[in-house]
């Protein structure tokens, strides 16, 4: 959604308790030009349209419903993987109240470290898994659902915008 030129909207499915941020708040997203080439920092929250993913043997599909906001928690270059339900990068774990494991990681977590290419993000988000049964992801799916290539990055949220008492900047 438009709100003014060069800005957007997006209700985030995520919960950081750090940002104030709860599921299905509504935030302000600057734009980001597709070539800009500027680095994001870790803890961004981001605008992007990830891709949906399926495990052909199963027949089931992970597919988020739209453009999305996600939590940039790897950077290019590094190393990710989740261990006791907390994100470790470089060999270091990050804090779960600044980093939260989305629901369908913390069922299915990396179980080996996945590197981050250049030019891609590790973006956290809430996927919705479909079919029969239980889905067991592999890190093959995980790294295509979850390492962003920094083009596909549509713009990086700044302000809570709704709910109105909350209203406020992201740091």
């Amino acid at each position: 959604r438009v709100a003014a030129y060069g800005l957007a909207t997006g209700r985030t499915p995520l919960t950081i308790p750090a940002m104030n941020v709860q599921q299905g708040d509504l935030l302000l997203v600057r734009r980001l030009a597709v070539d800009s080439g500027s680095a994001l920092p870790r803890g961004a929250l981001v605008r992007f349209h990830p891709q949906g993913f399926r495990n052909t043997l199963y027949s089931r599909w992970a597919t988020p419903s739209e453009a999305t906001i996600g939590q940039i928690v790897g950077l290019p270059g590094e190393t990710i993987q989740i261990r006791d339900g907390v994100f470790v990068v470089g060999g270091h774990r990050l804090d779960p109240n600044e980093f939260p494991v989305p629901r369908w990681l913390q069922r299915d977590p990396i179980r080996s470290q996945i590197s981050i290419p250049s030019a891609r993000y590790f973006v956290s988000t809430e996927y919705t898994v479909t079919g029969h049964g239980h889905l067991r992801l592999d890190d093959g799916m995980i790294k295509n659902a979850c390492v962003i290539p920094a083009s596909e990055i549509r713009g990086q949220a700044f302000m809570l915008w709704w709910p109105l008492w909350r209203r406020g900047w992201i740091e």
